[in-house]
């Protein structure tokens, strides 16, 4: 953008980068969940254990589903008059939905225990926990909850023009 535009006082395309550079925006969206999917299927080689290595894979995986419908949703978004119009939306919701239901299962099954037989003295939680107080994993099992299942806040507020999209990303 400051290379194309000679007054950076009249610039009048703001949105310039965030409109030409889906692409590359797209991989990277990817790289976090791509290094934490080849350090899986690395641990799944080195040990064979298709459960829980290879299953962290996978759970990674869908997230790069998420990030190739998002930009095709946003790539084709001027193909179609409405949101609704744009196939893409539809895929990316089902994808965004597999994703966090996937990922939040396995943060509050296997990375919290939450209701674990052997829980003994932390209730609903794993045997051993690092903090003492119980309710700092409560409010985190809340606020994950809320935080994986945010997209359908954004996209119920960014196609009824509420608010713009990077803020949304960005919150």
């Amino acid at each position: 953008f400051y290379a194309t535009t000679n007054n950076l006082s009249s610039a009048s395309n703001a949105n310039y980068c965030v409109e030409r550079f889906i692409p590359i925006r797209a991989v990277v969206t990817c790289l976090p969940a791509w290094f934490r999917f080849a350090q899986c299927l690395r641990r799944y080689r080195d040990t064979r254990e298709v459960f829980p290595h290879f299953a962290n894979a996978a759970k990674y995986a869908t997230s790069f589903f998420v990030v190739t419908f998002t930009s095709l949703y946003h790539i084709h978004s001027t193909d179609h008059q409405t949101a609704t119009e744009n196939p893409f939306l539809y895929f990316w919701i089902t994808a965004s939905l597999i994703s966090s239901c996937y990922a939040y299962t396995w943060d509050i099954k296997l990375d919290w225990g939450l209701f674990d037989a052997k829980a003994g003295y932390n209730k609903f939680l794993r045997e051993e926990v690092v903090y003492s107080s119980n309710w700092f994993y409560y409010f985190a099992i809340v606020e994950d909850l809320i935080l994986r299942f945010g997209w359908v806040l954004s996209i119920s507020l960014i196609e009824m023009d509420y608010i713009h999209a990077d803020i949304m990303v960005t919150i």
